[in-house]
């Protein structure tokens, strides 16, 4: 990761840079196989706007504002095929990193990440699906 990330827009909160994006991918291939490369760059691209996106135009309570945030990062990475394998395990680890980069974590085993990303890539989940499910396992780190 880098130092701190990309705070460059929104003061305290610390969005993934693109070079976060691209090592949690490759360490997500690492770890669990698949071939590398990119599919769609501008998808890519776009998709780490996603997150400032929903910060600055959708109407949300501000407790949950980082839950949404990492669901964001999650729906859009596990229903796009931007890159050419590991579309979902990168969008469930951005969404884990996006919250320990600001304090918090995913309280939850691995398992209900992984069958939470699989509903959200097949769809059954919307995008606010995604946000309550997160904000119920979300927590501050100790």
């Amino acid at each position: 990761m880098t130092e701190r990330g990309d705070t460059s827009w929104y003061g305290d909160v610390v969005f993934l840079s693109l070079e976060d994006l691209l090592m949690v991918h490759q360490d997500q291939l690492d770890r669990y196989g698949g071939q590398a490369g990119v599919r769609d760059q501008g998808g890519v691209e776009s998709a780490m706007n996603a997150s400032r996106f929903w910060m600055t135009y959708e109407q949300y309570d501000p407790i949950d504002l980082m839950p949404g945030i990492a669901a964001a990062y999650l729906w859009v990475f596990a229903t796009n095929q931007y890159f050419i394998d590991g579309n979902k395990r990168t969008g469930a680890a951005c969404a884990d990193v996006f919250l320990q980069m600001n304090g918090y974590e995913m309280a939850c085993a691995d398992d209900e990440i992984y069958r939470m990303t699989k509903l959200v890539a097949k769809r059954y989940l919307s995008r606010e699906g995604v946000l309550e499910w997160i904000r119920d396992v979300v927590t501050p780190r100790m």
